[in-house]
């Protein structure tokens, strides 16, 4: 389950706000990140799986173009919450919890949520 991963990764930016130090900080930005981004090739099976083939297509579209909207407002994101930081160590640790916050947030809903066989058969 793609979810899961980010859970987990998730769980990890969450915590880095209790890290002092900054080389700790830096393996849980990479380990939190690196475990989310192992759901991307997940979340494309799910589509194909669930999808009927006519529409597959057209929905790896939205998700990539989703993923897409996401690398592009997230730096903006960031700077904002950078700038309005009193020193920027505490607004990157700020901006990265946040997407900590927001991965395990949609993560849980994903799990209780969604039913991949319930779905598949409501799309046919």
């Amino acid at each position: 389950m793609p979810s899961v991963g980010a859970l987990i990764g998730g769980s990890f930016l969450v915590a880095l706000r209790a890290v002092s130090t900054p080389a700790v900080a830096v393996l849980i930005i990479v380990v939190g990140y690196g475990v989310m981004s192992f759901g991307l090739p997940l979340y494309l099976a799910a589509v194909s799986d669930v999808c009927p083939l006519r529409q597959t297509a057209g929905m790896l579209g939205v998700l990539t173009a989703v993923v897409g909207v996401g690398g592009m407002v997230g730096p903006y994101m960031t700077g904002l919450i950078v700038d309005a930081a009193p020193i920027p160590a505490e607004g990157y640790a700020t901006a990265f919890q946040f997407v900590g916050v927001l991965a395990v947030v949609c993560a849980v809903a994903a799990i209780l949520l969604a039913n991949p066989e319930r779905d598949k058969l409501r799309l046919t």
